[in-house]
C-alpha cells in the first residue's frame, strides 16, 4: 500500500473547493483513496502535464474537475 503525502499548499485550495462546492469532498476523498491504491488506475486519467507544469502530473476527480498532482506525493 502506498502513502499519500498532501502538502499544505494542496490542503489549502482543497479547503477552499470544499467551501465553494461541498459535495466535492467525498468525490475527491474517494479519488485519494484510489490514487493511493494504484496511482494509474484507469478511473484516475493520470497524466503527465506539459509546458510550465512539465514534470507534474494530473488525474481526474469527475468529469469538469481535473487534479493537478501538485502537493501530492505518493510514496
Amino acid at each position: 500500500m502506498r502513502t499519500v503525502v498532501l502538502a499544505s499548499s494542496f490542503k489549502r485550495a482543497f479547503k477552499r473547493l470544499v467551501r465553494r462546492e461541498p459535495e466535492l469532498q467525498e468525490r475527491i476523498g474517494e479519488r485519494l483513496a484510489l490514487l493511493t491504491a494504484d496511482p494509474f488506475d484507469p478511473l484516475l486519467q493520470t497524466h503527465k502535464l506539459k509546458g510550465k507544469l512539465s514534470g507534474a502530473w494530473a488525474c481526474s476527480v469527475d468529469y469538469d474537475l481535473v487534479h493537478w498532482l501538485l502537493g501530492i506525493y505518493v510514496y
